[in-house]
């Protein structure tokens, strides 16, 4: 049963409308994965990577889709006028325009969710907050176990979006990043990137789990990190060969005889032909742990695939 929205005042406070769907009982761990969603080529592959993923996690899946109040804001302006990208046709932009805009956006995202989720069979709920879209999504994701957006917004820029490199920032829990790729060439092995941190360690656990709870492959990227040129004593830093074993070490007991293991090891490479290799080799999603924050928005600038960071 879809329960029936609320009804809010568009001002300055923040409301938050919700849909919610039950196809089936909800999970007893309570994962959730909360997908922000704006109707962009890269919003869409992200809700349809995040509700896959829910499927293996056995979670539910959330929709956001934010009303900015900046575009509201905007109206306010004597000189505001909107250009028909097809048309280039003008006419005065209106708050009556941009809120029937939003409605028209919000139906379309909430029958995709719902066309989505029963497709893979997981719960879904479906909410719209009003407010600065970064500032909306950070608090989406206080309260879910995955926040997940697409690493390009609206824009036909390939670098990662603006709000997208704020959650990197600030963001404490697991999040995915979705590639540009659709669904049809979404393959079926989990690869992470194991470089013997403890964060790595979590990544590695997250990835087996992933495996464990779906047919897919786990291959394993053991790197040993840039060498650091001001390291005096590099002798004591793990060798490549040290931590495969230590990677090895943490796979579950006869885990082969239920999932093939690919495990290549590699030395010498910077962050970024690392993971160019991985990107040129991947057939599914990268685990990532996400240790290095200030690295990772040019790092996802270099790659177009889904990544799920742990944190």
């Amino acid at each position: 049963m879809v329960e029936q929205p609320t009804k809010y005042d568009r001002g300055r406070n923040i409301q938050i409308q919700n849909y919610v769907m039950d196809i089936q009982p909800k999970p007893p761990n309570k994962i959730s994965i909360t997908v922000a969603l704006d109707a962009s080529p890269g919003s869409l592959a992200a809700l349809e990577i995040s509700t896959a993923l829910a499927k293996w996690m056995q979670a539910e899946i959330c929709g956001v889709f934010v009303e900015d109040d900046n575009l509201v804001r905007l109206c306010e302006l004597p000189f505001s006028t909107e250009i028909g990208a097809q048309s280039a046709t003008s006419r005065y932009l209106t708050e009556f325009c941009i809120t029937r805009e939003f409605e028209v956006l919000e139906r379309a995202m909430q029958q995709r969710l719902e066309e989505t989720a029963t497709r893979y069979e997981v719960p879904w709920r479906f909410e719209v907050r009003q407010g600065p879209v970064s500032e909306q999504l950070l608090s989406a994701a206080k309260t879910t176990s995955i926040i997940s957006f697409g690493r390009v917004g609206r824009s036909e820029k390939q670098q990662i979006g603006s709000s997208a490199r704020r959650l990197l920032a600030e963001v404490e829990n697991m999040m995915l990043v979705s590639g540009s790729r659709q669904h049809e060439e979404f393959g079926s092995t989990v690869t992470v990137l194991y470089t013997g941190t403890p964060a790595a360690d979590r990544a590695l656990r997250q990835a087996i789990q992933l495996v464990q709870n779906s047919e897919n492959r786990l291959s394993i990227i053991v790197w040993p990190g840039e060498q650091d040129p001001a390291s005096t004593n590099p002798k004591m830093e793990p060798t490549v060969e040290q931590l495969a074993q230590s990677a090895t070490d943490q796979l579950p007991e006869n885990f082969s005889n239920v999932s093939p293991i690919h495990l290549q090891k590699i030395e010498g490479r910077t962050v970024v032909d690392l993971l160019r290799y991985a990107w040129s080799v991947y057939d599914g999603m990268l685990v990532l742990p996400s240790t290095s924050r200030g690295k990772l928005s040019a790092w996802l600038d270099v790659i177009d695939i889904p990544v799920l960071l742990v944190p």
